[in-house]
């Protein structure tokens, strides 16, 4: 991984030299439980271990070694034995093959770093219950298919982030503990080498347990599940990073990731606020998914073994780890600092015109207009409605109609027009608004539907009717608050948050 984006945590984790040492912590439980069976003495395996640890490992001796040789376990075995008095360099790495010292390490290594992942998916956990919390009353316009839909908090919004979020560090979680397992069963799997209650003792000193169906290594099932889970998380990351990106478009950005005061955007352009790491997080997402399904290959390494498994997991590993734990740390750092802007949240809403209640809206007009209109009467008289409201008016009406413009000239004429009406509109009034007109008996026909004038002044008559009825200009009135809305959110509140 480039050093753009590696984590130092993870780097240390995956070097070679922490690599080498958890093959010599391997090399000495073998031999601490051969000693504890019998097969060699207390004393030889003390000696053992005494000089060594007296002796690190020398990297560079190790890196020439392996030149030499183009095997680097074997490398490692000579970089160690050289330590050793001639009576005891047998015993190093006796019994084994080099996959009984790689896989155990393989595993060791594995789980340190999926914990350290894990870790990071429980901070960005941290950020986000803050920021529910922080917003629980907070109203927004949630979107489906891009269009306006309903209403919600920006809390509940961030739980839909959330939750997700924590049935992925579930998979991790599970795809940690695969690696528990590992092996010492030598070259084919079979046990030629080390005895049984060795394997045993061995592993379970290093915190593993045997699997009985290994070749000369582990089955990259397990390996593939891990990067699976992985994959997953990091897809989740880009859409979390993708809905926040969406809100952040101008000309009135809804959130906005952090932006330093020396900070710059577009080169061209000064005044952007570019939203850089979260494009950053979708782009990374892509590669997170391809050395995912590089590791996914492996599953099909012939027979006992072969080369092809080891080379892609060489290069892959590092380089899905980084990128997880670089998307983490990002999407941690946006949400932290993550500007919400109320207002035009607000604006929003308000330029729906109050459409958002429309489902409640139709559901109610069936029951208090049943034996006078059927279920599609009502359906077309709500998306009547919303047409009517959500239309342009004055200037940008009239540029609407009058088509796209024919010369520079007529560009500038017809948006300086609507420019200035939405600065400063010529005549002030209230804009037209869904629950008015339907409750008014305001509807007008429109050329984007195909009803009739005697349909639509037939529903004004039977609407004007019915809304002289106080109680049902209280209840229709109701569906219309923010509150109406956001008060089903508290269930999941509390499941979330507790009480």
């Amino acid at each position: 991984m480039i050093l753009r984006y590696a984590d130092p945590d993870l780097t240390r984790l995956c070097s070679n030299l922490h690599k080498y040492g958890e093959w010599q912590n391997v090399e000495l439980a073998v031999l601490e439980a051969r000693s504890e069976v019998g097969e060699i003495t207390p004393d030889n395996f003390t000696q053992v271990r005494d000089f060594l640890n007296l002796q690190p490992i020398d990297e560079n001796w190790l890196d020439k070694e392996e030149k030499l040789s183009n095997h680097d376990y074997n490398a490692f075995i000579a970089e160690r034995r050289r330590h050793l008095p001639k009576r005891l360099q047998r015993l190093f790495h006796g019994e084994m093959t080099s996959y009984d010292g790689e896989e155990p390490a393989t595993s060791r290594i594995m789980k340190g770093t999926f914990d350290l992942t894990i870790g990071r998916i429980e901070g960005l956990e941290v950020a986000l219950m803050s920021q529910i919390r922080k917003h629980r009353f907070t109203p927004r316009l949630e979107r489906t298919h891009g269009r306006g839909a309903e209403l919600q908090s920006v809390g509940r919004f961030l739980i839909t982030l959330l939750t997700p979020l924590a049935q992925c560090r579930e998979n991790v979680v599970i795809a940690r503990n695969g690696f528990d397992y590992s092996k010492l069963s030598g070259a084919i799997g079979a046990g030629g080498g080390l005895k049984p209650e060795v394997q045993r003792l061995a592993l379970a000193k290093l915190g593993l347990l045997p699997f009985n169906g290994a070749t000369q290594i582990m089955p990259r099932t397990f390996h593939a599940g891990a990067a699976s889970a992985l994959a997953i998380l990091a897809s989740w990351l880009a859409k979390m990073a993708f809905d926040l990106w969406l809100g952040s478009r101008d000309p009135y950005p809804l959130f906005e990731e952090p932006f330093r005061p020396k900070q710059k955007g577009s080169s061209a352009m000064p005044w952007k606020k570019n939203p850089i790491t979260l494009e950053k997080v979708r782009g990374m997402a892509r590669w997170a998914r391809a050395c995912a399904m590089a590791i996914m290959e492996n599953i099909e390494t012939p027979e006992g073994r072969d080369i092809s498994q080891s080379s892609v997991e060489r290069l892959a590993w590092p380089d899905l780890l980084h990128t997880v734990i670089h998307l983490l740390s990002s999407m941690t750092k946006v949400v932290d600092g993550l500007n919400v802007y109320v207002d035009n949240l607000a604006r929003q809403i308000a330029e729906m015109r109050e459409t958002f209640a429309g489902s409640k809206a139709k559901e109610l007009l069936a029951e208090w207009l049943e034996g006078k209109l059927d279920a599609e009467a009502v359906y077309r008289v709500v998306q009547l409605a919303g047409f009517n409201v959500l239309e342009p008016t004055y200037a940008a009406a009239e540029y609407r109609i009058s088509g796209p413009p024919e010369s520079l000239e007529e560009a500038d004429k017809w948006t300086q027009r609507v420019c200035v009406q939405v600065r400063k509109p010529k005549v002030q009034y209230e804009p037209e608004s869904f629950r008015h007109v339907i409750m008014t008996g305001a509807l007008r026909p429109s050329p984007l539907l195909d009803i009739s004038t005697e349909a639509v002044s037939s529903w004004n008559q039977m609407l004007c009717e019915l809304f002289q009825d106080q109680e049902k200009r209280r209840c229709w009135n109701e569906i219309f608050k923010v509150s109406y809305w956001l008060k089903n959110e508290e269930d999941q509140f509390e499941r979330v948050l507790g009480k």
